[in-house]
């Protein structure tokens, strides 16, 4: 018997295994099915956005043949960026808005963007800079089918992984209640605790005060006194 967790090697042929044949249920062409393999292999490994988008893009890139790809979104006519690899550029608002309203890919000037999930409320986009290159529009949103499905491989380990931070903290907070006899010391865990699980600035545990009616801040953490 092979216990992957203890098997390095094995759990990573396992996983290699494991993300050919979900790249292989997608409707893909077949020379997609590679690039698909290799993004659910890494958002299987990985547990933060920004260090996933940082690995795979480039590979999305060399699909493309583009010079600048990245993850975008628009707000309040602002690109913001989440990811991006390649020579920058200054990525045009209108192009963004125009493929977020007609739910297409939509090219020009060189340019193409395409939403990675026209169902979704984050109104992400694929956006690649390929002047050279005559990049069709099928193939682009074939590329972002594929990168949508990865990061909700890669957004859905994070969950998981910060409620076991939670878990964790939750009982070390409970381990510390039997060890301590100072209230004092044990509320400032509990706020600190809160502040690097929720990555709050500010923090403040409130105790009711029952003979003067009133609830009574202490700590509060990162409030100026």
């Amino acid at each position: 018997r092979m216990c992957f967790d203890h098997k390095p090697r094995y759990r990573k042929e396992f996983r290699r295994e494991m993300s050919v044949k979900k790249a292989a249920q997608l409707d893909l062409p077949s020379e997609l099915h590679e690039l698909a393999a290799k993004l659910f292999v890494q958002a299987s490994c990985s547990t933060r956005e920004p260090e996933f988008l940082h690995e795979s893009l480039p590979l999305l890139a060399a699909v493309l043949g583009s010079e600048f790809t990245a993850v975008a979104r628009c707000e309040q006519a602002q690109v913001v960026l989440f990811g991006s690899t390649g020579v920058q550029r200054n990525v045009p608002p209108d192009l963004l808005a125009d493929a977020l309203d007609g739910e297409a890919a939509v090219a020009r000037d060189g340019w193409l963007a395409v939403g990675l999930d026209p169902r979704s409320r984050r109104n992400e986009l694929l956006v690649a800079f390929a002047p050279r290159q005559r990049l069709a529009a099928t193939r682009l949103a074939n590329v972002a089918g594929i990168l949508h499905a990865s990061l909700e491989v890669v957004r859905d380990r994070e969950r998981q992984h910060r409620r076991v931070e939670r878990l964790e903290a939750i009982l070390l907070i409970a381990g510390r209640w039997n060890q301590t006899l100072e209230m004092d010391t044990l509320l400032a865990e509990m706020a600190q605790a809160s502040t690097r699980l929720l990555n709050a600035e500010r923090a403040s545990i409130f105790l009711w005060d029952r003979p003067r009616r009133t609830l009574v801040g202490r700590p509060a953490l990162g409030v100026e006194g």
